[in-house]
């Protein structure tokens, strides 16, 4: 597989996202802005975390859907 940065997002943090800029004023407009430099792209939530919004850490989102995916049988951890 080649080597290049793979965007990831938790859904729950997508949900959370949602739900704070229909309650703070503050949050309004687009909440995520996608720059193209040089063929790669460039996504910041800074907008979303001045009102509080944060993020969870890759390694807790990488954690609970491997135990997702265990849960629902596609992955087995033989």
């Amino acid at each position: 597989m080649e080597n290049k940065v793979r965007n990831v997002v938790d859904v729950r943090d997508v949900a959370e996202a949602l739900l704070l800029r229909y309650e703070k004023p503050e949050a309004e407009g687009r909440c995520v802005f996608k720059e193209v430099e040089e063929e790669e792209s460039k996504v910041s939530s800074a907008k979303m975390q001045r009102p509080g919004w944060k993020f969870r850490p890759v390694e807790e989102t990488l954690a609970d859907s491997v135990k997702s995916y265990e849960e629902a049988g596609i992955l087995h951890n033989d």
